[in-house]
């Protein structure tokens, strides 16, 4: 083959319309960086605003849900020993949205197991 044999000439307008092509394709690239971008910022901003206005945790009677919730085995056998401490547990369980719930559940699940002949077999 020669070199005529392998090059065409370009039809009318088809350089034209390959550079259009290319113009659309790399803003629609650059579009595409810039929603992801904003896209991600806004996730982070609105991630960060959950977290500061909603917490994961709460402060009621002067302890945290996680302490209260190490304490709640101690508190429904009845056996913490400070009043000060078994105050502070009773007042964050009435007043916490998140561990009230979970003082419940750990209720059930007491009386669920004393009622199981296996809790009274395992304890001989």
């Amino acid at each position: 083959m020669t070199a005529e044999q392998e090059w065409a000439p370009c039809r009318p307008g088809e350089i034209s319309g390959l550079a259009s092509r290319q113009r659309r394709d790399r803003f629609q690239a650059a579009l595409v960086r810039v929603s992801s971008l904003t896209a991600v910022g806004v996730l982070f901003v609105g991630t960060a605003a959950a977290w500061f206005l909603f917490p994961k945790t709460y402060t009621y009677g002067g302890i945290t849900c996680e302490e209260c919730i190490g304490l709640a085995p101690a508190y429904v056998a009845n056996e913490i020993e400070d009043p000060a401490v078994e105050r502070s547990v009773r007042i964050h369980f009435e007043k916490c949205p998140l561990c009230g719930p979970h003082l419940e559940d750990f209720r059930q699940q007491v009386k669920t197991a004393w009622l199981q002949p296996e809790f009274f077999v395992a304890g001989r």
